[in-house]
């Protein structure tokens, strides 16, 4: 494969790799908490502890797969977290309480870190001149994902049920993951590096530095509030539009 040319095939393949995880974790709590509420005679507090479990998950495994994509490779994390995040979903077809509930949230946390953090550092070296663009369009795909499977969501919870539901589900998010992650890899020669000569300004400093800074703690600051909100409607906004009288349909 050119190495420019097919730039924007692994930046697709990226952005597929990293489609599933989002939709399960922005947009599969809303659509299932009523069900996991009468399935598991449950209240609200306990589907919206799922929450807690995903984002568990995510942070525990961040960190170290920015150090394992540069050993086992970004294609390898990849697809162990394609693994992850369409096996568990074929598990979740099966569970009968809420602490399987949670074990899968966690899980599904977990694969969005193997796949996020090596997809993410994959696009930026093979567009080292359009970072903040291929950055954004990867993370649009994560994010836009809820919005476009949570209605495929309702709409085969509706006709196929929560047991066939989850087995589909998870064995194409499995198989789209897979063959993602057989496409997602370093650029060779000089586009390997992630462009350390014109990435760092004069004005860059370290991380201790960097946390002594108020505009540090302003995003930091951001991105708590937007994170919460975020994660807070992960679970909250289904009973809120049926409150309404909106229909889960």
């Amino acid at each position: 494969m050119p190495e420019k040319s097919g730039r924007a095939l692994i930046l697709i393949s990226c952005a597929c790799a990293i489609f599933w995880p989002g939709a399960f974790i922005f947009g599969f709590p809303g659509v299932m908490s009523q069900h996991w509420q009468q399935a598991f005679n449950v209240g609200r507090s306990e589907v919206g502890q799922t929450v807690f479990f995903i984002l568990a998950g995510a942070t525990c495994f961040m960190y170290m797969c920015g150090r394992w994509q540069e050993k086992f490779g970004p294609g390898s994390l990849a697809a162990l977290g394609a693994g992850l995040c369409g096996s568990s979903a074929v598990w979740l077809s099966q569970t009968e309480n809420m602490i399987a509930v949670y074990i899968w949230a966690f899980i599904v946390g977990a694969s969005s870190a193997f796949i996020y953090i090596p997809a993410l550092t994959v696009v930026q070296r093979w567009y080292p001149e359009r970072r903040g663009l291929v950055s954004g369009f990867f993370n649009m795909a994560f994010g836009l994902a809820a919005a476009v499977m949570s209605p495929v969501f309702t709409a085969l919870l509706s006709s196929w049920g929560y047991e066939a539901s989850n087995l589909v589900l998870g064995c194409l998010a499995l198989t789209v993951g897979l063959a993602a992650s057989t496409l997602i890899r370093f650029p060779m020669g000089h586009l390997a590096a992630p462009a350390a000569e014109s990435a760092v300004e004069p004005t860059s400093c370290s991380v201790v530095d960097a946390l002594k800074t108020c505009e540090f703690w302003c995003i930091w600051l951001t991105w708590v509030l937007a994170g919460a909100a975020g994660a807070s409607m992960l679970v909250l906004a289904t009973g809120f539009g049926m409150s309404r009288g909106l229909s889960l349909n």
